[in-house]
């Protein structure tokens, strides 16, 4: 992956993050921890869309994993900002390492079918009368 596109699955990641936690700091309802899926599965779409325009080809294992360690990391630094701001949970020794190994994996799991969706999308166009 270019790093404007590792940039840009970042900049979604953490605008997830911040959305979702206020959205649930304001409401009072739900779990706060939702808010590091919703930010991991945007930086993995994000990620993959940028990904796609430049490579229609099916993504590797290493682009994978590059997005997963970049999201894992800003899910840890986001996990610890927010912690010393707000104590969202009682058990942080726990719930941080999570947050990265499920950031980690989003990835492996979301890459491909983004790509898949966004080739039918391309395969739709080129193929007037067909949706």
């Amino acid at each position: 992956m270019k790093a404007s596109e590792l940039f840009l699955a970042a900049v979604a990641h953490v605008v997830g993050l911040a959305v979702t936690l206020l959205v649930v700091a304001k409401m009072q309802v739900g779990d706060p921890g939702v808010a590091w899926v919703v930010a991991a599965i945007l930086g993995t779409m994000i990620g993959a869309f940028s990904y796609h325009r430049r490579h229609p080809d099916k993504a590797s294992p290493a682009v994978k994993a590059t997005l997963g360690a970049v999201l894992a990391v800003l899910s840890v630094v986001g996990a610890f900002v927010v912690l010393s701001f707000w104590q969202f949970t009682p058990f942080p020794d726990v719930v941080i390492p999570i947050t990265a190994v499920g950031s980690f994996g989003f990835p492996f799991v979301l890459f491909g079918t983004a790509q898949s969706s966004l080739e039918k999308a391309r395969a739709a166009k080129r193929e007037p009368g067909k949706e």
